[in-house]
């Protein structure tokens, strides 16, 4: 062959390799403003959500981030979390394989939101986050295995509320009730 169609062929094969590497390439996006947050929550979930989310609650527990938002078109009973972790450099990364997913809403209409997350990789952690837009909220009522009960008042409309605690080998259980200032589940 000769020299000047190898060197198109290698000069081929190189754009085709580049071409595949940009076509695969995503830069990392950190959760560490509400923009960056947006523009993360756009990335991965944005077919899903639509154009537009609005940010309900940022709150950091040492070095997770966990972040609760929905639709800006306020779709009923329709909140979402996704959390981040803190790297080496200082920034949020979200966790590769968790994007963000819908809280749970026991009662259509209640606007009482929660949700178990577990640990990262070994990690036996779970958290528990409850997010409360209901008026009528003074108190959480949580039993998490066979820990003794919590009740703990709700301050804040809207309020966030996230605890830890660690799961056994075999998973955990757990109960939950949202209480009106006298006792009854909300």
């Amino acid at each position: 062959m000769k020299r000047e169609t190898v060197e198109r062929l290698r000069f081929l094969l190189f754009s085709i390799v580049v071409l595949l590497f940009a076509a695969g390439y995503r830069p990392t996006i950190y959760g560490n403003d509400p923009a960056s947050i947006e523009r993360y929550i756009m990335e991965t979930a944005g077919e899903r959500l639509g154009d537009h989310v609005e940010l309900l609650a940022v709150e950091d527990r040492g070095e997770d981030r966990f972040v609760l938002f929905r639709r800006q078109q306020k779709k009923p009973d329709d909140v979402w979390i996704v959390r981040f972790r803190q790297n080496e450099g200082g920034k949020y990364e979200a966790y590769s394989s968790r994007r963000p997913y819908s809280m749970y809403c026991a009662r259509p209409g209640s606007r009482i939101y929660t949700e178990f997350l577990t640990g990262w990789d070994d990690d036996r952690s779970v958290y528990f986050v409850g997010w409360s837009e209901n008026p009528k909220v003074e108190t959480l009522w949580l039993r998490f295995d066979e820990q003794p009960e919590m009740t703990l008042p709700i301050k804040e409309n809207p309020s966030l509320t996230i605890l830890e605690f660690q799961a056994g080998y075999g998973g955990f259980h757990a109960s939950h009730e949202f209480r009106d200032a006298q006792g009854n589940e909300v």
